[in-house]
């Protein structure tokens, strides 16, 4: 499996949002972990775009199949949860 490097990442306190930049590709990934009775959970977010509005609209979250994207995800939530 590919170890993505963390180019930059911003965590939103207000949302539980971590938004990542990924390399290789500049790639920038929205990920929202959240807990249940199975333990953290990735998920993955998409900004869909409102054509009729010419803006991005709601956020739309799925699964994280990715696990290399997942596995620095659960590492960022487990640190700050370590923090707090």
């Amino acid at each position: 499996m590919p170890k993505f490097e963390v180019v930059s990442h911003e965590y939103d306190e207000e949302t539980n949002i971590d938004t990542f930049v990924f390399n290789p590709g500049n790639m920038e990934a929205l990920v929202q972990v959240v807990e249940d009775e199975k333990g953290p959970k990735v998920l993955l977010g998409i900004r869909g775009l409102t054509f009729e509005y010419g803006g991005i609209g709601e956020i739309t979250w799925s699964t994280c199949s990715n696990p290399a994207i997942s596995e620095v995800a659960l590492e960022y939530y487990e640190a700050r949860k370590q923090q707090g």
